[in-house]
C-alpha cells in the first residue's frame, strides 16, 4: 500500500509545480533573504533540500551553508543569531525545533507543508507549500515543492530568467506526459530490479549531488 501511496503522490506532482508556478512563494522568498550569511537547516529529506539550496544560493554570491538539525548540539557555535531557512514538511520534528533553541536566530524563514505549526509560529515568515496530505512514508510533493522554490528564490536573487513561471509550467506538462506514457514502465522495471540488491551506487554531479544520499 505504501508503494501505491508513494506512486499516486508522484503523479500528483506536476498539479503542484503549478501551483507555484501561479504562486508568488519563490518571489517572496527572494526579497526575504536579506543576509548574506544564511543557514539552512534541516532534518531528514528536508536536510537535501537544504543542501540543495545553500548550493544555489552559494552560486549566486550568497555566504549559505546547510546544518543538519541532529548536527546542532554539537555543532551550533559559528550559526547562533544567524539568519535560518528551516525546512521541514511537518514543522514538528523535535530535532529541528530543539536545533533552533541553541541557534536562536536573528531572522527565521521557514518552508513548510504544515504552516500551523510550532515552526510556523516560530517563524518570521512562513512560505506554506501547500501542497496537500503526504501519506507515503517519503515524502515526496514537499521536497520537489521545495526544490522547485529554494532554486527558482535563487535564480531570482541572481537576476537570471532562467526559471521562470512558464518554465516551470512546461516541466510539469513534460513530466505529465512521461508519467502516462510508456517509458515509466521502464522505471518499474528498473525499480524490481534494485529492489534485489543488498547496496546500490548513486552517481550524480551539480544540484544532483545532494539528492542521491535521500535514496538510501
Amino acid at each position: 500500500m505504501l508503494g501505491a501511496h508513494f506512486e499516486s503522490e508522484i503523479r500528483e506532482q506536476p498539479d503542484v509545480w503549478r501551483a507555484i508556478a501561479a504562486s508568488d512563494k519563490a518571489q517572496t522568498l527572494a526579497h526575504a533573504i536579506r543576509e548574506r550569511d544564511v543557514v539552512l537547516l534541516g532534518s531528514g529529506s528536508s536536510l537535501f533540500m537544504a543542501q540543495l539550496g545553500a548550493l544555489a544560493l552559494r552560486r549566486r554570491g550568497i555566504r549559505a551553508h546547510a546544518l543538519a538539525a541532529t548536527e546542532a548540539p554539537l555543532d551550533n557555535v559559528a550559526y547562533r543569531n544567524a539568519a535560518v531557512i528551516a525546512c521541514s514538511q511537518s514543522g514538528r520534528s523535535g530535532d529541528l525545533l530543539e536545533a533552533l533553541d541553541l541557534l536562536q536566530p536573528k531572522d527565521l524563514i521557514a518552508i513548510s507543508n504544515t504552516a500551523d505549526s510550532e515552526l510556523g509560529r516560530r517563524a518570521n515568515l512562513t512560505i506554506d507549500l501547500g501542497a496537500g496530505p503526504e501519506v507515503a512514508v517519503p515524502a515526496n510533493k514537499s521536497v520537489t515543492e521545495t526544490a522547485a522554490i529554494l532554486l527558482w528564490a535563487a535564480g531570482l536573487m541572481a537576476g537570471t530568467h532562467s526559471r521562470s513561471a512558464e518554465s516551470l509550467t512546461e516541466t510539469a506538462e513534460d513530466v505529465r506526459s512521461w508519467l502516462d506514457g510508456p517509458g515509466v514502465e521502464a522505471v518499474h522495471e528498473a525499480a524490481q530490479r534494485i529492489a534485489r540488491r543488498r547496496s546500490v551506487v548513486i552517481v550524480a554531479a551539480g544540484y544532483g549531488i545532494p539528492l542521491p544520499t535521500n535514496s538510501r
